[in-house]
């Protein structure tokens, strides 16, 4: 990467931290659900080490990181960037059964979303036990709208046009 390309990546991350450290919960809930995940470990470190993050979105997030896939593996069997993924997967069940996400405004039921509990099943049987509470709903009572068409990879539209700025 170029130094200039360096600069960049740089600002447009500081654009993303700005945005994430002022939305509201239901903003960084569809952030959540619409990032990319597969380049996006700093935007999604950043929900995740937030101890104002809802229960709702961290449930989301450990879902969506692909708890079900990494469950039916053990650790000795993931690779690469599978292995920092899991680590986010640890790291947010441990904080969710831990009490540092304390807020629960917002609903989330990991059986009825994206990514289920059981989409790998045909991968073979569970062999790192995930606990019962992170297959319940939380009892937010706020639906978020996922499907928002203000939003691009989880940014609302005038932070995506500042990065299209920057890219430019």
């Amino acid at each position: 990467m170029s130094d200039q390309e360096d600069i960049i990546t740089a600002q447009i991350w500081a654009l993303v931290r700005e945005y994430l450290q002022q939305a509201t919960p239901e903003a960084l809930h569809v952030y959540a659900a619409r990032s990319n995940y597969d380049d996006n470990d700093k935007g999604l470190r950043l929900l995740i080490d937030n101890p104002k993050l809802d229960r709702g979105t961290a449930l989301l997030l450990f879902w969506y990181l692909g708890a079900d896939y990494h469950a039916r593996r053990t650790v000795e069997e993931l690779e690469g960037d599978e292995l920092a993924a899991d680590d986010l997967i640890q790291l947010v069940q441990a904080r969710f059964m831990g009490g540092f996400y304390t807020d629960s405004n917002i609903f989330f039921s990991p059986r009825h979303s994206d990514l289920r509990p059981d989409d790998y099943e045909s991968d073979g049987p569970i062999k790192r036990e995930i606990p019962a509470i992170m297959y319940l709903p939380t009892d937010g009572l706020t639906n978020v709208d996922l499907d928002d068409s203000n939003y691009d990879e989880g940014l609302p539209l005038p932070v995506v046009h500042r990065i299209f700025a920057l890219l430019d």
